[in-house]
């Protein structure tokens, strides 16, 4: 599936292989592009709060979600949908 490159931060290593998880479950590539956009916003987040991705916790999540119900942004997935182990 191709993808656009996006910047994910810290996360940008997680993200190369990221794909081929959800594609090998259904996901539709359209869904996937969503969730690559979703994790370089948490990557891009963590980089700009010089954390690194080993750092990446439910508490941190919950920070970052909140920053982002701060400045308006409430349509992105919380931890419960995007963390699908």
């Amino acid at each position: 599936m191709a993808t656009t490159r996006r910047n994910a931060g810290v996360l940008a290593p997680q993200v190369e292989g990221y794909p081929d998880w959800p594609l090998g479950r259904g996901y539709t590539p359209q869904s996937i592009r969503n969730m690559l956009k979703d994790l370089g916003q948490v990557g891009l987040w963590l980089s700009v709060q010089g954390l690194a991705a080993s750092q990446l916790d439910a508490d941190q999540m919950e920070l970052f979600l909140a920053e982002r119900r701060r400045v308006g942004l409430e349509g992105f997935l919380g931890p419960a949908r995007c963390c699908r182990c």
